[in-house]
């Protein structure tokens, strides 16, 4: 069959009760080996070594051996209290056949009591050997970074006696694998108590990894690929050794190992060419049967499969079909949208989103509608379809939410029809303005987020709305305007505010007004059947129409119309404008509002009384005529230099003018020694001195007009002064 070793521990294990033999020599250890190399195969921190056995005799705990050239072992290097790393740097290291054949050629590499850490830093290094690449034993752990192990019957493999018991291997990336002729062998055979750990890296092998005892034997497959090629053979296997299934991963319950199987798979991938990727049964006598609790035993948390492993699944856990694949992942435990609740207008849409627990489920969620009629929901698009209420339903896996939906409709609000040639008995209100739809959506949908919170109405009436809302009833908002009672209680206080307001503007602008009507404007809210309430103020103003009875807008004739509203105590002036018995304005806030005609009164502007102010020299003449206003004061001219003379005031005050005035400057006749120059103290031919003069030198004629002048100026000046002495 498969090795004369074999048939020897068959011999042995009917005459010693099934006790199972160790498939490798473990018991002799080699000190020494020879190794078909060439110089400097092998460094240590610099040092080189012509063998690897004689660099691992050297290595020290935590130290590296790098791999410097391609090795051929003789014989088998036994590892044994040591704790080092070994980086292959690319480089090959292979096992020559004992001529007996491979059931007397041990693994190149044996750990006993060691710890090995398996890197590649360059890339492209192996292991190789016939049994398997390396053997690890009592209390011995190995770690596979990187780099490929393989070998013809196993890649990793231990050994079933009970005294291998205590090995750990982990296997954090790299390639493991078998070669087998045959087809029987594994890419990691795990016979003894222990635990594998398998985060990364590639295993594939005829089977990839079977274990058959260790009840302290976890592996937890986190990640990385297990592959079995090879058929399954179990039918035909006799006596020692893996049981050849072709799995990817198989757990035999084999009645006389040292203890039973555990598995904990969380994740990675699973394939089999022939076989399964995940197998446990019972091998016994050579023949396979059902092992009944293997549930407990294996446990599959995650991972994906290319058969399904729904046997092996824990609780909580569901197969996902993926993709021709079988996907193991977390069932849904709880949904929870976004709304509990909704609220929407006709039309409208709004999207829910659905938050799944645990976040590793593959568990979708759909999406449905209790009544299609009243919402849809696609893809968590909730659509309001028509007044009413509906359930939307969310299900991932056996999870489920829920959200009502309340859909409503809002009746937009329109202008009144008014036929002007008709007369109206009471006032009308309506909106004439393209943006109110909009304004009053706006409104309603902030009363409908904020309920009692809203500043756009009473808390009373906000509860009224949202209770209407969610019992999907149409919504009407219409404005309605009644025409006060100014004799009741209610207005008394408004009215007062209005009219000291209005008796303050009348004083102002000096006008006649009255005060046409006293209105409540209103923005109702109502259902089919209820008055809600009525919106107390708007995010923006908005046009209002009120049509006026005619005979109120007839004493409208040739008066200006305004409007003021008191809302809140204060009282605002609004424009409006007054077409046929319509009056239009804008407005924000509701309350009581005065309709008001004003017609300005004219007064006469009063005369302005002047006066005729003359400025005068002293000889009489005219320097200025000024027109003054009564009880202003005049402005002086420039006084005129007369040489010989200096100004010394006007003759009249002019500061406050009450009548007509001449105003005369008077001069002061200087000293005759101040005015004659130098050069004219000289004497004259004849020997005299000139005369003081003005400077003036003419000839008689001259000084005969000058006179004539004079003397019509002070004829003037005397029947001024008479004619001013005889009006005082």
């Amino acid at each position: 069959m498969k090795k004369i070793l074999t048939l020897l521990a068959a011999f042995a294990l009917t005459v010693a009760c099934i006790r199972p033999m160790p498939l490798f020599a473990a018991d002799e250890q080699t000190v020494k080996t020879n190794e078909n190399a060439s110089t400097n195969v092998a460094e240590i921190n610099g040092k080189a070594y012509a063998s690897l056995s004689e660099a691992v005799q050297e290595v020290t705990e935590g130290q590296t051996i790098k791999i410097l050239d391609d090795i051929t072992l003789t014989s088998t290097i036994d590892i044994n209290g040591k704790a080092f790393v070994l980086d292959l740097n690319g480089k090959k290291i292979t096992q020559q056949k004992n001529e007996a054949g491979v059931s007397k050629t041990n693994a190149p590499i044996r750990l006993y009591n060691s710890s090995l850490t398996v890197n590649d830093s360059v890339g492209n290094g192996s292991i190789f050997g016939y049994q398997c690449a390396i053997g690890v034993f009592t209390n011995a752990n190995l770690t596979l970074n990187s780099g490929t192990l393989m070998g013809e019957w196993y890649g990793i493999a231990g050994n079933g006696l009970k005294e291998n018991s205590g090995t750990t291997i982990t296997i954090n990336g790299g390639f493991i694998s078998n070669n087998d002729p045959d087809g029987t062998g594994a890419a990691i055979y795990h016979p003894q108590t222990g635990e594998i750990t398998i985060n990364g890296g590639t295993i594939k092998g005829d089977l990839g990894v079977q274990l058959c005892a260790g009840n302290l034997s976890v592996v937890s497959i986190n990640g990385g690929t297990i592959e079995g090629t090879g058929l399954d053979h179990r039918a035909d296997k006799t006596g020692d050794g893996a049981v050849p299934d072709g799995a990817a991963i198989s757990i035999v319950n084999r009645p006389g190992y040292t203890s039973v199987p555990n598995v904990k798979i969380s994740g990675g991938t699973f394939k089999s060419a022939h076989s399964e990727g995940l197998l446990a049964y019972t091998w016994s006598k050579n023949t396979a049967s059902e092992w009944t609790e293997a549930k407990d035993h294996v446990q599959v948390t995650g991972g994906t499969f290319d058969s399904d492993p729904t046997n092996y699944v824990m609780t909580g856990y569901k197969v996902y079909p993926v993709e021709n694949t079988f996907k193991v992942a977390p069932a849904a435990t709880a949904i929870a949208l976004s709304d509990a609740s909704l609220n929407l207008e006709v039309n409208s849409n709004k999207t829910l989103t659905a938050v799944v627990n645990p976040n590793e489920t593959l568990d979708t969620v759909t999406w449905q509608s209790s009544d299609p009629t009243v919402a849809t929901v696609e893809n968590g698009v909730v659509t309001a379809v028509a007044p009413g209420t509906a359930t939307i339903t969310a299900t991932a896996g056996s999870a489920k939410a829920e959200c009502v939906v309340s859909v409503y409709k809002v009746e937009q609000p329109t202008p009144p029809a008014v036929d002007t040639e008709k007369p109206v008995e009471k006032p009308q209100a309506g909106l004439n303005d393209e943006k109110a739809p909009e304004i009053l959506n706006e409104t309603l949908n902030d009363i409908i987020s904020k309920g009692e919170n809203s500043q756009f109405t009473d808390k009373e009436t906000a509860k009224k709305i949202n209770s209407a809302i969610s019992s999907g009833e149409t919504i009407t908002m219409a404005p309605t305007v009644e025409e006060i009672n100014t004799g009741s209680t209610e207005a008394t206080e408004d009215i007062k505010a209005i009219e000291k307001e209005l008796k303050q503007i009348t004083q102002e602008n000096n006008s006649i007004t009255e005060v046409a009507m006293y209105l409540d404007l209103s923005v109702l809210v109502k259902t089919s059947t209820t008055t809600l309430g009525n919106i107390t103020v708007l995010p923006e103003p908005v046009t209002f129409t009120v049509v006026l009875p005619n005979d109120v807008a007839e004493s409208a004739k040739d008066k200006d119309v305004y409007v003021l509203r008191i809302h809140e105590g204060k009282v605002d002036k609004i424009k409006a404008s007054l077409v046929d018995h319509v009056i239009t304005f804008e407005t924000d806030r509701f309350s009581t509002y005065a309709v008001v005609f004003e017609e300005k009164t004219v007064t006469p502007t009063p005369e302005v009384k002047t006066h005729q102010v003359i400025f005068v020299d002293m000889n009489g003449a005219v320097l200025k005529v000024e027109t003054v206003k009564d009880g202003e004061k005049a402005t002086a001219p420039t006084v005129p230099t007369i040489e010989g003379y200096t100004f010394t005031k006007w003759d009249t005050d002019f500061s406050k003018v009450t009548g007509d005035l001449v105003v005369t400057a008077v001069y002061e006749k200087l000293p005759v020694e101040e005015t004659v120059k130098p050069a004219d103290k000289e004497e004259n031919k004849t020997g005299e001195t000139e005369n003081p003069s003005t400077g003036d030198r003419t000839n008689a004629s001259l000084y005969s007009a000058f006179g004539l002048l004079g003397l019509v100026s002070a004829a003037l000046i005397v029947v001024e002064k008479k004619r001013r002495s005889l009006s005082r």
